[in-house]
């Protein structure tokens, strides 16, 4: 009873398998009738020699160079800020140059800056006139104060 199981799963593999196996038995030979014939390509046979060109060549100095596209970066990144705002007039340093701390790398239009300080100066002198008149009347209050305590003096005395 073994004998005819083996028989049924060998007759049920090849029912399975049966077409594929004949699917790629047929390719490979396919492939292999495709293979390159030396001969039918052209070639000549082994040991024929093909012609080939010649030049002399002659040793010459060749300067060498070479051009590369790239990136650089500094050592160390320094973010520059200004102090005040305004529109710049100038650079007052050369791309690449070294500069000290403390050194005048723009020039910013003075202008702006020169009216305001003329109106800083014209409120100042306002104020300074302020306090001269405010002490003039001080004055002038204090004198009034003092002729009326002499009169109510007189008076009391009557």
């Amino acid at each position: 009873m073994a004998d005819v199981n083996s028989k049924n799963k060998v007759h049920d593999l090849l029912l399975v398998m049966g077409p594929k196996l004949s699917l790629a038995l047929i390719i490979s030979m396919a492939l292999m009738a495709c293979g390159k014939n030396d001969q039918a390509a052209g070639l000549p046979a082994g040991g024929t020699a093909l012609p080939v060109s010649m030049i002399e060549v002659q040793p010459t100095s060749v300067p060498i160079s070479a051009e590369a596209v790239a990136q650089t970066e500094g050592a160390k990144e320094v973010e520059i800020r200004p102090r005040v705002g305004g529109i710049l007039l100038r650079r007052l340093y050369d791309e690449g140059a070294a500069v000290k701390a403390g050194q005048p790398m723009f020039l910013i239009d003075p202008v702006p800056y020169q009216n305001a300080l003329a109106q800083a100066k014209a409120q100042l002198a306002e104020q300074k006139a302020r306090i001269v008149q405010t002490e003039r009347e001080e004055k002038r209050l204090l004198d009034l104060l003092e002729g009326i305590g002499k009169i109510n003096h007189l008076f009391h005395k009557f």
